[in-house]
């Protein structure tokens, strides 16, 4: 993906290098990244996945365009992760994850570079629809998804399922 710029943010692609090295441990990302890393970053559920997403990244790195990092601008730091769970399947249906870190929430960043995400996405002629999921007590991120233009189509016992048309 391009590096997305909003008013407060820039997505920047999440080069294989950067993944590989804070799978091993922070400090290395930390070495090689041009930005500083937040203290709080990454959370849990990202850090459970990182080797999943350096290995994944290594062996296809054209990957990376469809994973990208978050950094504020004020302060020159990494606070987040925002990407596609792979490109546009055969429907043109492409679903996206993110997470910011705590200090960050509540102040806008997430809707706004998830807005700027999805309006990128839709400039791709392959891409009909994005969607996203969240746990049902995951207030922040509803609210993240309403905010962004996303409708609630379904429910299960664990997750709410959102969508946003062209």
């Amino acid at each position: 993906m391009p590096n997305l710029e909003t008013e407060r943010l820039v997505l920047i692609d999440f080069l294989p290098e950067y993944a590989t090295a804070a799978a091993k441990e922070i400090q290395l990302l930390e070495r090689i990244f041009p930005y500083n890393v937040s203290k709080q970053w990454p959370n849990k559920d990202f850090a459970e996945i990182l080797s999943y997403i350096a290995a994944s990244l290594e062996k296809n790195p054209e990957k990376a365009k469809w994973s990208g990092l978050i950094i504020h601008k004020g302060d020159n730091t990494l606070i987040g992760e925002l990407g596609c769970k792979g490109g546009p399947n055969e429907e043109g249906t492409v679903d996206i994850g993110y997470g910011v870190v705590p200090d960050y929430r509540g102040k806008g960043y997430t809707t706004e570079i998830v807005t700027a995400l999805v309006s990128w996405l839709f400039t791709l002629p392959e891409v009909k629809m994005v969607t996203a999921d969240c746990l049902h007590n995951n207030v922040g991120s509803q609210k993240v998804l309403e905010k962004a233009g996303f409708e609630k189509y379904k429910k299960d016992e664990e997750l709410i399922y959102w969508r946003v048309a062209r």
